[in-house]
């Protein structure tokens, strides 16, 4: 989606994006390939990023080593993607199209000020993008149209859902009401929906309501069962919930509205095409749980087991009637997989075997699509995943020397196990430093001391203040953390016998 940016924003997304990705200092050199930029324009960027979005990040910078994001303490990366979608072009377009269809060239032209060639350029933008997701964008007069409605409203709902977020709400509609409405439906129908789950259909529900304002109906698309009659019957009780949500628009409900309100609110209903095939992806579903559990040789408890097949169930659905990726913008759960493949390699690799297997064996692209989505489920569904996962890191064993003699050693020895914990294992030299002629020969994972003790490897060396520093202990931090990640080879799991 991020097509539909200028290409100098695009360009500066691609920079942000480079950073917050990076494990650490990137060079000009790096930035330069990322994003396929020269250097002057790179430092250009770099400033831009910083002068427009200095409450959210600050660059270090160190000749030797590059440029390094510090993110603020009070503002998540994602409110900046955020201001980057919202402050485009093709975006403010897009949107306007959305609540104003069938309004003419010249009313979009006067209304952002923009040229015929201006218009047209933004028009091709949001053209490729739709068409890559089955819509089109028509343009005598302009409006968003295609094949299947109800994927238009997954797109738009995703849309917005992306750009404005649970903190701020783009519809003119009662935002208090809709999600009072969706409350009072997960309780009388018990879907024990969580928060996501329940802001997600709040912006459903809008979209619908705005689309059928517009005569855009979906009761064309599925085919109505005797249970889809039910449900219909039922959406009587909350008609007027319904008109007092579309109160603030002042239109009356359609003549078709429950049979197009049930899609929405009850989408999973039409996601199977038989009874059999909801038992087949149960199954499977708890055979991916399964094989994660055993691969770790962890435990589970029954409600972690539950959500996590639960959101492999919805997933599966959800690419049904929408075979699209789950993101417009900016994939968020990518930031999240991100950290959880770099702090713990072994989870990924795992996952990245489970979920390619699982993509070969079925008609869904579990590991091509949804690998991000996916590792995101299990680490955050799992209660003790976190806990259970710390277990199988190895304790570091960590020499600690002081030429200031054996008692302060053994202070800085149980200073670093204050702060680090079961992650590792102290040494205390033996005896005066003074007196020792070999600290090398310890064999340790890392040496700790005050000094610099001239026969230890750089690698294996960290120097500290007499009371370690911030930095002293971030570097360690860092040092401790790389060795506690999990050698694939210690498992059977990867073994070609399996």
């Amino acid at each position: 989606m991020e097509t539909i940016l200028s290409n100098t924003m695009r360009r500066r997304f691609y920079l942000l994006y480079a950073l917050h990705s990076s494990t650490g200092w990137s060079t000009i050199e790096d930035l330069m390939v990322a994003t396929n930029a020269s250097r002057k324009t790179v430092i250009a960027d770099l400033h831009y990023l910083e002068d427009h979005w200095s409450e959210y990040i600050t660059m270090d910078y160190q000749k030797k080593l590059g440029y390094r994001l510090v993110q603020s303490k009070d503002h998540s990366i994602h409110d900046i993607y955020r201001y980057i979608l919202k402050d485009s072009s093709a975006f403010k377009l897009l949107e306007a199209i959305f609540f104003q269809p069938n309004r003419t060239a010249e009313y979009w032209k006067k209304t952002f000020h923009l040229s015929s060639a201006s218009l047209y350029r933004l028009a091709q933008k949001i053209q490729k993008v739709l068409n890559l997701r089955g819509m089109d964008l028509n343009k005598t007069p302009y409006r968003i149209e295609g094949k299947n409605e109800r994927q238009i409203q997954i797109f738009f709902k995703r849309f917005f859902w992306e750009a404005y977020g649970i903190h701020e709400w783009p519809f003119k509609l009662d935002q208090k009401a809709v999600y009072n409405f969706v409350e009072q439906m997960n309780q009388d129908f018990h879907w024990e929906h969580g928060d996501v789950d329940r802001v997600d259909l709040a912006y459903a529900i809008a979209v619908t309501i705005v689309r059928s304002e517009q005569n855009y109906l979906m009761v064309k698309v599925p085919r109505m069962t005797a249970r889809h009659r039910k449900l219909i019957a039922l959406m009587e009780k909350y008609k007027p919930d319904m008109e007092k949500i579309i109160a603030p628009l002042g239109y009356q409900l359609p003549e078709k509205w429950k049979e197009d309100f049930i899609i929405t609110v009850f989408w999973w209903e039409f996601a199977w095409d038989n009874f059999e095939e909801s038992l087949r992806l149960r199954k499977i579903g708890y055979d991916f749980v399964d094989q994660v559990i055993t691969s770790f040789d962890f435990t589970i408890d029954n409600e972690s087991r539950e959500r996590i097949n639960a959101a492999f169930i919805k997933t599966y659905m959800r690419h049904k009637i929408y075979p699209y990726p789950r993101y417009i913008f900016y994939n968020r759960s990518w930031y999240s997989s991100h950290i959880l493949t770099q702090d713990h390699l072994f989870f990924g690799k795992v996952m990245e075997k489970i979920l390619k297997d699982l993509e070969a064996k079925t008609d869904c692209p579990w590991y091509s699509m949804y690998f991000d989505h996916m590792i995101t489920v299990v680490a955050f569904y799992w209660k003790d995943f976190f806990l259970q996962f710390d277990n199988l890191r190895k304790v570091v064993e960590v020499a600690v020397f002081s030429d200031l003699g054996r008692y302060h050693a053994e202070s800085l020895a149980n200073y670093l196990k204050a702060v680090f914990g079961k992650k590792i294992e102290t040494k205390v030299q033996p005896d005066s430093f003074y007196y020792l002629k070999d600290p090398q020969t310890i064999e340790v994972d890392i040496f700790v001391a005050n000094f610099t003790l001239k026969k230890i490897p750089n690698e294996k060396l960290f120097v500290v203040e007499d009371i370690p520093s911030y930095k002293n202990l971030v570097d360690l931090q860092q040092g401790i953390d790389k060795l506690r990640v999990p050698r694939l080879k210690e498992t059977t799991f990867f073994s070609p016998s399996i």
